[in-house]
């Protein structure tokens, strides 16, 4: 009995003493703590050092870009980053991973929507359940959270797998209209008589969840279901390919959901049978 109750008494006063030190640091110094460099130097270079090292001015949520994050940027991203006038561009970057308030991951659902710091914008939360339905990814903007909840005294660090240089803009029918890749379906939305064939085309081609693609590479084998009821089987070898189809074009974000393009069209997989 004796020794029964010096092992819980040891176990009190080390849960004590770990509730009182706390968060050692500021959000940018836990960034560098973290050895998260390059996304403290754009917080330099930008200005938001300052804010997110005073603590009167939070609390915050910093999704941080992970080191391997940005040496997998495209080359053209790169040099419009490293440009000398571009600032604007890197204050816009910025703001757009940083938003008000703590969303820790526990508290996130899917589908959530959160103002960032970038006017106008907001990132989409998800969260994916693999095969066996159970949840397997955590998402911010079709960017997989990897390390969570890393508390500082003026908030939290969310580490993510993506630098989020893409950010939601037009709705689907506009970003439709706009991009040249896709001018036949646009030619085809302006023709009188067409739109009942189209929407049975569009019921075919979406789905009403957000998948970004690492919502589907952990569906990889298995599928979901359309608009239309009827499945669209999933197959990860290196692309991502929807009934055979290859995505050419991924995760493109909009103000209500997300884009991918396919180089043919989606049939029904009785179809190809």
């Amino acid at each position: 009995m004796l020794r029964r109750a010096c092992f819980i008494f040891v176990l009190v006063i080390l849960s004590s003493e770990c509730e009182a030190r706390g968060p050692q640091w500021d959000i940018y110094d836990l960034l560098d703590a973290l050895g998260l460099k390059s996304f403290s130097g754009l917080l330099e270079s930008t200005g938001y050092m300052y804010k997110l090292s005073d603590n009167a001015s939070g609390p915050f949520t910093v999704f941080a870009p992970s080191e391997e994050a940005f040496s997998n940027l495209p080359p053209s991203v790169v040099k419009k980053l490293q440009h000398d006038g571009n600032w604007d561009l890197l204050h816009d970057l910025t703001s757009f991973h940083i938003t008000r308030g703590n969303f820790s991951y526990f508290n996130w659902t899917n589908n959530m929507i959160i103002p960032t710091s970038l006017e106008g914008s907001s990132l989409r939360l998800n969260i994916y359940n693999n095969k066996s339905g159970e949840p397997s990814v955590m998402s911010a903007c079709g960017a997989t959270l990897i390390k969570g909840d890393q508390v500082a005294t003026n908030g939290i660090v969310q580490i993510i797998d993506r630098v989020l240089y893409r950010y939601p803009g037009d709705s689907l029918p506009n970003y439709i209209q706009q991009n040249s890749k896709l001018r036949t379906l646009a030619m085809l939305m302006q023709i009188d008589g067409y739109q009942d064939k189209l929407n049975e085309i569009f019921r075919n081609h979406t789905v009403s969840n957000t998948f970004y693609t690492n919502g589907l590479q952990i569906l990889d084998g298995g599928f979901v279901i359309n608009n239309s009821g009827a499945k669209i089987s999933i197959k990860v070898d290196e692309d991502i390919y929807l009934n055979g189809v290859k995505i050419s074009e991924e995760d493109i974000p909009l103000s209500n959901g997300v884009l991918h393009i396919v180089n043919r069209m989606l049939f029904p997989l009785h179809n190809q049978e």
